[in-house]
């Protein structure tokens, strides 16, 4: 499995004009037209869905605020906490042993290096992918005139057709040489040079591993080939809910996150932890949280399809497929054992 180059990072997608594709990426191509054989599921990533089109969040939605919490985090720590600390202590040291004029100065370039690797790395990424940036990045899988349609960071929106795209697995860098895979699409050229790529993986971070790619893609490729007719529950038949039904849709449509909302993505990332690893990582979970509502609520922009697009994306008067996030109310995401459930009160026969 050959690995892929970017501009951006495992968190925040930004994959344009990366490299050619070559022998490795070929092997690993996803044939739209066959049928993965694995249980399909959504992982948490439609926006909505009807006859017309499929539209889902990237990856880069579940991360946001994340680099305001570090960047925000290391400044505090390291830039006001321990330099008033070192200061303190340093006057205390002075008054009982006299002045040390080299002490004073090493504490502060000590504290100075510290604020420019702060600021290199935690100020940079906040201000290239969450300052003011749109808070997720939508996708459209038109499965009626089979084409594709990619909003951008830059706020730009990209169309393709759906079988000139070019699907496939990649290994992308994580942290400390750690390596990832991901689902791509990608518009290659004649010569295999690729024009402009993006990441599909959904916005679940424990989606990672080649299996849940295949079985996201699965739920994708199905949609576009086959319809929405297998992913679709009607809410006066719940009892015949399984996880492949698109039982969960982010309530983002054209519209900032909720708090509620908020909290249910972050929990989410946690989900396949234990019990005692989810009291460990609660001290995250929270600042996180209050981060993302703080940024979400000043900061982000909401990303809006241009009139054509949405011409090009009518549904139809009474289509029987429609899911959207009011279908949320009659499920719930579990920890253990299963991902979803049907809510109880709604279950005729509990």
């Amino acid at each position: 499995m050959s690995q892929d180059k970017s501009t951006g990072n495992w968190i925040y997608s930004d994959y344009s004009n990366i490299k050619k594709i070559d022998v490795d990426d070929k092997k690993l191509r996803l044939n739209i037209h066959q049928k993965v054989n694995i249980e399909p599921f959504h992982y948490l990533s439609a926006i909505k869905m009807n006859s017309t089109y499929l539209e889902i969040a990237n990856r880069n939605y579940n991360f946001y605020g994340l680099y305001s919490l570090l960047a925000g985090g290391f400044f505090i720590l390291f830039c006001i906490i321990l330099p008033i600390y070192a200061l303190v202590d340093t006057i205390i040291y002075q008054i009982e042993n006299g002045f040390s004029l080299i002490m004073y100065f090493v504490i502060l370039i000590f504290f100075g290096v510290f604020f420019l690797a702060n600021y290199k790395v935690g100020y940079k990424y906040f201000k290239k992918f969450e300052y003011k940036s749109f808070y997720y990045l939508p996708i459209r899988f038109n499965r009626k005139n089979k084409k594709v349609y990619v909003f951008t960071r830059e706020g730009e929106e990209k169309i393709y057709d759906w079988d000139e795209l070019f699907f496939y697995i990649a290994t992308v860098d994580w942290l400390y040489g750690i390596k990832k895979v991901e689902l791509r699409a990608a518009k290659v050229d004649a010569d295999d040079n690729i024009e402009f790529s993006f990441s599909l993986n959904s916005p679940t971070p424990f989606a990672e591993d080649t299996k849940q790619c295949l079985s996201y893609w699965e739920f994708i490729r199905h949609y576009m080939e086959d319809g929405p007719q297998y992913f679709y529950i009607d809410a006066k038949s719940l009892e015949s809910f399984n996880e492949s039904k698109l039982c969960f849709c982010n309530d983002i449509d054209q519209k900032l996150e909720s708090y509620e909302m908020s909290k249910l993505r972050l929990f989410y990332n946690y989900k396949p932890l234990g019990v005692v690893d989810l009291i460990l990582v609660a001290p995250i979970f929270y600042p996180w949280l209050w981060v993302r509502r703080y940024f979400m609520k000043y900061q982000a922009k909401i990303p809006y399809w241009s009139a054509e697009v949405n011409e090009a994306c009518k549904v139809e008067e009474n289509d029987p497929y429609i899911v959207d996030s009011s279908i949320n109310k009659y499920f719930e995401i579990r920890l253990f054992p299963s991902r979803m459930a049907v809510r109880k009160e709604y279950l005729k026969n509990d």
